[in-house]
């Protein structure tokens, strides 16, 4: 069975997944939209043509459209696909559509389905140049269906209002806030219902996302119900109004709250009143650098030793080879005006705090539904080193609590982030720890007192408080000799309670026999959770010095150390110890090495995770970024999304781990990657509006400006994260890439060549790569030849096997493919290809292999030697599938547009090409050239500029190191001169010039 997806997005998907070929084609994309739009009434074939090729004559229309239908039955296996001759619509039997069901659901009344299926506005993203009729139709129907959802959300809202049902309230009316921002009334709506349900602060939150956006987007003054409403809240919990400009950034500290009822209990079991707790989720990203801020990504699956290629031309100077990856579209090219809303309205909506999901939670306790958050342990022991036992005891109780089946357990450290995150890291007052367990999604705690009965004897009173309500559930207490046999003995009381099977074994078994060994490694998760990174490796690593099988330690041991050649080697140790931590832990282990690797097993790892833990927000972090890697953009935005509105505390401040930052990258990078800036720098800008003092925020604002070619402002923007951070980035190289991307060269070579011969060792390197791209850039081949070698000779990368080149040869490589010494090239991309760094696992070398022999095949092919280009297809096919990289995964198709082109097969030569490109401003940009070059040799410029011109979007170091914007500059011009159009092929030329003749 097909099916026709065009919410969110415009692809078709058969069993194995999305199609590609004919099925992937945007104009036959088109015609399968409109069949599927228009469901069994049918569109005439007049209709058709007129809607998709306005400019052709009705015979050669008529002609195109026949062929188009072929090739579409011919790709998608079936030859009944449409019915009809004269009126054409899609048969119901073979094939199904999105937006059928949803308008099917809204007449029948049945609205959470339509929700359900209302993935994204109609054909987002999809755009098809020279059909205007096809683009106000498009508009107008995207406009009619978005209607029917916001009336639908409307309706279920005010139904679960009506049955107290506030939970599922503050779900659809967080929905609809997405779909209306700016929309008062659905503003003031959700933060009535986020209150009922019991979380005023994040009812100020989204007042505060509400004023935000209202100045950013209309230089507006909010509503004055919002305004009022929030100031009621304010005076009511205590929390005093922030600054106008400061809106996201205002205190966020929760006053204690009341002391809950307590429950009556015999005297023999009612605990004291301990201090409330705290709920976290996992750690698991590694601390920011310089290339992560710069880059779109996170790079948490680079070789160490090497770094992360930076998506925008900044301080990063790294082989592509080794960046993390951009992703790809079911589509060639986005809607910029409708990625441009989607950008903004939903990620605003996905700032809302406090709201758990995009759909609503059922409120009733059930097993499934109960998530439990273990808070503050008060300590009577009179013990000198109490706080050394409280401390790690509440964490014993979540990690055990944790193994028991059936129930959803926040982690400690996600619960010491969220207090960072109120402003209280180290405050245990009862508001903060209801506020941080609220936060986390927790709908129960548990928190207790330890005393000292006797030498070396202690009893732990606990009890559980219903956050809904703060009444105590229910009471006990347990007594033992150590530690580690009270958590045991405190887990089994509590799930016996709950009805729930007690995990197997003991808590030792899992963690550690060692108390001191666990006592340093709390506190290195609060030390982790807070950002201070040194301080944390110190006391993971003092931690398995007392237990070197402490799985949980090594693991975080290796976050510590990330882009260095320890990350592999304390990974692998990590892995091996995995099998002795629970399963959740060890999910999180094998996903984390899985990152480091490029292995395709993360997927797996990663929805495994979200299915079982889904209280943790690491699962979907994990998961968006590796659907984004693979390419898979509609079915990674939800799970990001749901980590920045979960995350929206993280967004307070600017220091420790916040997962929502991530989230954000990731989601600028998104629509980056796709060629639709506008949306790209909608969230950029918002990010660093509710995060002003973050350098990490303004050195993405910085690269989104930059890639839109808006440099004085990146340069503005870059200033700002420099002036917060000046350990984020060397100005000198910013400026020197901004140089040499303006047109700029000889001030830039300047600069470069003076840090070459008076800069410290790493500035000199960092000063050799811009060199060399800015040289290149000139057609100075022989002078960038020179400066290549100086590069690769001066770098500390470690030596491979026998027989191999280090990765930082390939600026070498490319410069003798440019200079047209294509053998030499060939032959030194591919000793490249055979070198690895010691402990990568099969994947990431994999991935390395398919990347370098994509090269020597690009440099045989310009050759004129063809014959190892079948057999190099053939590996790089075998070795793209072993990398988790959406581009490794489609480098064959180059190979193989290479080898048809010189068969003489343009026609197959390109859906070659097109099945190539991953991204077209962030892939292998010299995909983007041999389809542009196939293109204009069979005279279609229009369609060679809308491949050349994403290129130029590219990073200097990324995708546009290994085509050079010079060259990019002459083909457009070439295409412009053969479309007619000569104003812009002139200013195309104007820039070859300005390079090659300066």
């Amino acid at each position: 069975m097909l099916r026709i997806n065009s919410l969110g997005g415009l692809f078709v998907q058969g069993d194995g997944g999305p199609l590609s070929g004919a099925a992937a084609q945007p104009r036959r994309l088109a015609i399968l939209a409109l069949l599927a739009k228009v469901g069994e009434r049918g569109i005439t074939r007049d209709k058709l043509l007129a809607l998709l090729w306005p400019d052709a004559d009705e015979e050669r229309a008529r002609k195109i459209l026949t062929q188009a239908l072929y090739a579409l039955r011919k790709d998608l296996g079936e030859e009944g696909v449409f019915l009809g001759v004269k009126d054409l619509r899609l048969n119901p039997d073979v094939v199904t559509s999105d937006v059928q069901e949803f308008e099917a659901a809204i007449s029948g009344g049945q609205l959470e389905q339509a929700a359900r299926l209302y993935h994204g506005p109609f054909l987002e993203g999809f755009n098809l140049p020279g059909a205007p009729e096809f683009e106000r139709w498009q508009e107008v129907e995207r406009g009619a269906l978005a209607r029917k959802y916001a009336e639908a959300l409307d309706r279920l809202a005010a139904q679960a209002a009506q049955r107290q049902d506030h939970g599922a309230a503050v779900g659809w009316w967080k929905a609809l806030a997405a779909q209306d921002p700016i929309n008062a009334r659905v503003a003031l709506s959700l933060m009535k219902a986020l209150v009922a349900s019991g979380d005023p602060h994040g009812a100020l939150q989204h007042a505060r996302v509400h004023e935000a956006l209202l100045e950013q987007e209309l230089d507006a003054p909010p509503d004055r119900e919002v305004v009022a409403f929030a100031q009621q809240l304010r005076r009511e919990i205590g929390e005093p109004r922030p600054a106008r400009g400061t809106a996201a950034t205002g205190s966020a500290s929760a006053p204690p709250a009341a002391e809950p009822a307590r429950e009556v209990v015999p005297a023999e079991t009612q605990a004291t009143p301990p201090l409330p707790m705290a709920t976290t989720a996992m750690a698991g990203s590694p601390p920011p650098n310089r290339s992560e801020y710069s880059s779109g990504f996170v790079p948490d699956t680079d070789p160490p030793g090497i770094g992360v290629t930076s998506g925008w031309a900044t301080a990063s100077h790294l082989p592509d080879s080794f960046a993390l990856p951009a992703p790809p579209l079911p589509v060639r090219r986005s809607h910029r005006a409708a990625l441009l809303v989607a950008g903004s309205v939903i990620i605003l909506a996905a700032l809302v705090a406090g709201a758990w999901r995009w759909w609503p939670r059922k409120t009733a306790a059930t097993a499934e539904s109960r998530v439990v958050a273990v808070g503050w342990i008060s300590d009577y022991t009179g013990d000198k080193e109490g706080v050394a036992l409280a401390r790690p005891l509440a964490d014993m109780l979540a990690t055990n609590l944790a193994r028991a089946q059936g129930l959803q357990v926040v982690s400690t450290a996600r619960m010491y982030e969220l207090r960072r995150q109120l402003g209280a890291a180290e405050d245990t007052a009862s508001g903060i720890i209801y506020s941080a367990a609220r936060q986390a999604g927790a709908t129960e705690l548990v928190d207790g007192a330890l005393y000292a009965v006797a030498a070396g004897h202690y009893r732990l009173d606990l009890r559980r408080i219903d956050l809904s309500s703060g009444s105590v559930l229910k009471a006990y207490t347990v007594q033992a000799g150590d530690l580690f046999t009270l958590a045991d003995s405190g887990t089994l009381r509590l799930v016996e309670n709950l009805g729930i099977a007690a995990p197997l074994g003991s808590l030792s078994s899992t963690t550690t026999h060692s108390l001191v060994a666990y006592n340093l490694y709390e506190q290195g998760l609060r030390s982790y959770t807070l950002g201070d990174f040194p301080s944390a490796e110190r006391l993971f690593g003092q931690a398995l010095t007392e237990d070197s099988t402490f799985a949980m330690a090594a693991y975080y041991y290796a976050l510590t150390a990330p882009g260095t050649g320890q990350n592999f080697a304390r990974f692998d140790r990590a892995v091996r110890l995995a099998d002795r931590a629970s399963d959740r832990e060890r999910l999180i282990i094998r996903a984390g090495w899985a990152g480091i690797n490029n292995s395709p097993a993360l997927r797996a790892l990663a929805e495994t995770l979200v299915v079982r833990y889904p209280a943790e927000l690491e699962g979907h972090l994990l998961l968006g970024k590796s659907l984004v890697v693979g390419g898979a953009f509609l079915e990674a935005r939800p799970h990001l999304l749901e980590v920045v509105q979960r995350d929206s505390l993280g967004l307070r401040g600017a220091v420790g781990r916040c997962l929502a930052c991530d989230a954000l990258q990731q989601l600028n990078a998104l629509y980056a990657h796709v060629d639709s800036f506008a949306a790209a720098r909608r969230i950029s800008r918002l990010w660093t509006r509710l995060q002003p003092g973050s350098a990490r925020a303004w050195l993405v604002e910085g690269g989104t400006l930059e890639m839109m070619d808006s440099l004085p402002s990146a340069a503005a923007a870059y200033a700002r994260a420099d002036s917060i951070d000046p350990e984020s980035s060397n100005g000198w190289e910013i400026t020197s890439g901004i140089r040499v991307r303006s047109g700029d060269f000889e001030a830039a070579d300047k600069t470069l060549r003076e840090r070459v011969e008076s800069g410290s060792p790493d500035q000199r390197l960092a000063a050799l790569w811009l060199l060399g791209i800015s040289l290149r850039y000139q057609d100075r081949f022989p002078e960038a030849l020179e400066v290549a070698r100086r590069y690769r000779t001066g770098s500390t990368i470690p030596a491979g096997p026998r027989g191999s080149t280090q990765a930082p040869a390939l600026l070498e490589a490319q410069v003798l493919y440019e200079a047209g010494r294509f053998a030499a090239s060939a032959a030194l991309f591919d000793s490249i290809a055979r070198w690895q760094l010691p402990g990568q696992q099969s994947s990431a070398i994999a991935r390395s292999r398919a990347w370098s022999l994509s090269h020597v095949a690009g440099s045989l092919a310009a050759a004129g030697d063809t014959g190892r280009l079948p057999r190099l297809a053939d590996s790089v096919r075998i070795l793209g599938a072993q990398s988790d990289y959406g581009r490794d995964q489609r480098l064959h198709s180059y190979v193989e547009g290479l080898l048809l082109e010189a068969r003489h097969q343009p026609a197959e030569a390109e859906a070659a090409y097109r099945a190539a490109i991953y991204s077209p401003t962030s892939g292998y940009t010299r995909v983007n050239v041999a389809l542009a070059k196939l293109l204009l040799a069979q005279h279609r410029p229009r369609e060679a500029v809308a491949i050349l011109e994403p290129a130029l979007r590219g990073g200097l170091d990324s995708s546009n190191l290994y085509v050079t914007r010079t060259e990019l500059h002459r083909l457009l011009g070439a295409a412009w001169r053969m479309a007619g159009n000569a104003d812009s092929a002139v200013v195309q030329e104007q820039m070859v010039a300005r390079a090659i003749g300066h």
